[in-house]
């Protein structure tokens, strides 16, 4: 009865295509209602979407603290997509969630530190990503400040 209602909530939720939907669930592995629950049947009407960076990037400069998160979030996600497409293609890059997740949490050490919401995201892509671009003839030094600028970040 309570898995068909969980069930049903989470299909009308994503049906609705709300903007801002978290799902969460977690299980204690100890507990016997948790050893009993097949996740896969509750879940099974859910698909799993390319996943929104913006969204992603915009919680987790939330919960971090930033109280710009939606612009930052939103610049950070098209900066990193930005930087995939128009950087030359190297082994060491990547642009994808986990360096996403990285420079938040770089940005988010920025910010405790004491400097502005803007300063801390710019500080922690410099950081994150400066070091491993190449200089030669991709110039994707050139093509990251661009980008930078093109975000209305000034580095």
């Amino acid at each position: 009865m309570i898995l068909e209602k969980i069930q049903g909530l989470l299909v009308e939720a994503c049906q609705s295509r709300e903007k801002e939907l978290g799902v969460f669930a977690t299980t204690y592995k100890r507990h016997e209602r948790s050893r009993k629950i097949n996740h896969i049947e509750i879940f099974k009407a859910i698909d799993m979407a390319y996943p929104d960076r913006a969204a992603i990037c915009s919680a987790k400069l939330a919960c971090a603290g930033f109280q710009e998160h939606q612009r930052l979030g939103s610049a950070v996600a098209k900066l990193l997509s930005d930087f995939e497409e128009k950087l030359s293609e190297q082994l060491w890059y990547d642009f994808g969630l986990r360096k996403l997740l990285a420079v938040v949490r770089m940005s988010a050490a920025y910010l405790k530190s004491g400097d502005s919401e803007e300063d801390s995201v710019v500080q922690a892509m410099l950081l994150m990503n400066g070091p491993g671009l190449r200089n030669d003839e991709h110039k994707d030094i050139d093509t990251f400040k661009l980008c930078m600028a093109e975000s209305g970040f000034q580095i």
